[in-house]
């Protein structure tokens, strides 16, 4: 089974406030967090987060990854340090980009990559994935708008917004704040895309 998601912000202090997550402290959100995705992940699925997974001190929070089951990906955020918006035209910047990247898959992901990725779903809709969405920002202006999606109509798997809302239209708005910090199933976006369609909320596809 394949399970999406995003913004978990491991080791991230202030997103407990920004967010008003429900954790009394960082280090509780950090094993919560591992946990749920434990309980719905086996070691055999697929998990895509599509961005912003490790923040804080890298080099105690991206080790997280390795005890979080199934098959990983990122599709890299803003946050992410393999994002390829923060990377310049210096060849030392190439240098550290490739850096973190071999860091990222040495810590248990095994494809990390940025951008708008393809993906279909349950065998019938098409869609992308990226870590931003179409519109809609988690604050007061629209930011990244270089790396956003061109909406043409195509379903979008997105995180970035930190939203308790799971997406309206043709976007699917997969981030833990939404899910009650649990991956959210490909049955489950589908079954969503399904209501949609058939409520005339989505066409195109």
């Amino acid at each position: 089974m394949r399970f999406f998601t995003s913004d978990q912000h491991f080791g991230h202090v202030n997103i407990i406030n920004f967010c008003r997550r429900p954790f009394h402290s960082v280090d509780n959100m950090n094993k919560l967090l591992v946990q749920n995705w434990n309980e719905v992940v086996s070691p055999d699925d697929t998990v895509i987060v599509i961005g912003d997974f490790a923040m804080g001190q890298i080099k105690d929070t991206l080790p997280l990854a390795k005890q979080l089951n199934g098959k990983k990906t990122l599709i890299c955020g803003n946050h992410d340090r393999p994002w390829v918006g923060s990377v310049g035209n210096k060849a030392s910047d190439f240098e550290k980009y490739f850096k973190w990247e071999r860091t990222y898959l040495e810590n248990g992901f095994k494809i990390v990559s940025s951008g708008s990725i393809p993906i279909q779903l349950g065998g019938r809709y098409d869609a992308i994935m990226n870590h931003f969405p179409y519109d809609g920002d988690s604050h007061e202006e629209e930011r990244f708008l270089d790396h956003r999606p061109v909406n043409n109509g195509m379903i979008l798997l997105h995180g970035h917004t930190h939203s308790a809302d799971r997406g309206q239209g043709n976007m699917v708005h997969v981030g833990v704040d939404a899910w009650d910090y649990y991956p959210v199933s490909e049955d489950t976006i589908v079954d969503i895309l399904d209501e949609r369609k058939e409520l005339g909320q989505i066409d195109n596809v």
